[in-house]
């Protein structure tokens, strides 16, 4: 008979696959930018100063062109009527190009810079970059009327009718020499520049095919004011060209340098950062009496604490 000595065998603790622990849900959030206090001052008094010299004076009331050498610029763009299937005035025109700069710059302003990110729980995004855009908005209205004194160049419909007609009011005024660089498209991508930075730099959507599109579409609109303002004789091809230059870099570059890398913070923290911004949309009526006609208007207003 054989005797075979038992050994115990220690039970070891065999590791086990543990169950992965959910991930912590998190939201994106921009951090306060040391610059961003001193932006939104100098917001106020840029867009103070590009009026201001905007609507300053020329210098001895009736300006000579100080750049009006055929040599020197492209050849006159012709008459809305004589373009190819284009039967709008040049006034129309212009009026639409108004249209167009407004709508690009409020498409930045309430869309990009204060819809999107308070849908996003994101506050401090909001008063950033609309210091940012303002700011951005008074350098290049600056530029441009320090452009527009110092060159007085001659619109195109200058040469094509003032020598016939010298007696129409847009030849008498100190408009007809305010050709360079184009105000309405550099504003126009000033607010272009504006979105593209928050979409592409900033990733305000989240997702580079959706920020994609977001840049696109005020740069569509700033392109299309550039575009009108070329077909309603009121500027040369060069004088957009260097007003979407201008505007596109002031606002872009100027929101990078005010609006900081935007950060992933956990929910409990996010929702702490919020919960000092309350606002909501209040409907609004006003009654008024003409003439024993009674009008009601109806409206509403955004209102909020932060």
């Amino acid at each position: 008979m054989t005797i075979v000595p038992a050994t115990r065998i220690a039970a070891q603790d065999v590791p086990r696959d543990q169950p992965p622990q959910p991930a912590e849900e998190t939201r994106v959030r921009t951090p306060i930018s040391p610059v961003a206090p001193y932006a939104a001052g100098l917001a106020v008094w840029a867009t103070a100063l590009g009026i201001a010299l905007y609507e300053a004076p020329w210098s001895n009331g009736k300006v000579d062109a100080g750049w009006a050498d055929p040599a020197l610029v492209e050849p006159v763009i012709p008459p809305p009527d004589e373009l190819d299937d284009i039967d709008l005035d040049e006034a129309t025109l212009r009026t639409i190009s108004d249209g167009t700069l407004v709508g690009t710059m409020l498409y930045t302003q309430l869309i990009d810079i204060v819809l999107v990110p308070l849908i996003q729980g994101d506050v401090h995004l909001v008063w950033q970059a609309t210091s940012a855009h303002f700011l951005a908005l008074g350098t290049s209205l600056s530029i441009d009327a320090i452009a527009k004194h110092a060159t007085s160049r001659e619109r195109p419909y200058g040469q094509r009718i003032c020598p016939d007609h010298p007696d129409l009011p847009q030849c008498n005024n100190d408009d007809l020499y305010a050709s360079f660089f184009s105000g309405h498209t550099a504003l126009s991508f000033t607010s272009a520049g504006t979105s593209c930075a928050l979409h592409l730099s900033r990733g305000l959507y989240g997702n580079l095919a959706a920020d994609i599109i977001g840049c696109a579409i005020p740069v569509a609109g700033a392109a299309t004011t550039g575009a009108l303002r070329v077909a309603s004789d009121s500027h040369y091809v060069t004088d957009v060209l260097v007003g979407m230059t201008v505007g596109f870099v002031s606002g872009y570059l100027i929101t990078l340098g005010v609006v900081p890398q935007r950060v992933r913070v956990p929910v409990e923290e996010a929702a702490q950062e919020s919960s000092d911004f309350a606002w909501a949309i209040v409907p609004t009526a006003s009654v008024s009496h003409e003439q024993d006609v009674v009008r009601t208007t109806f409206g509403a207003a955004a209102t909020g604490t932060f």
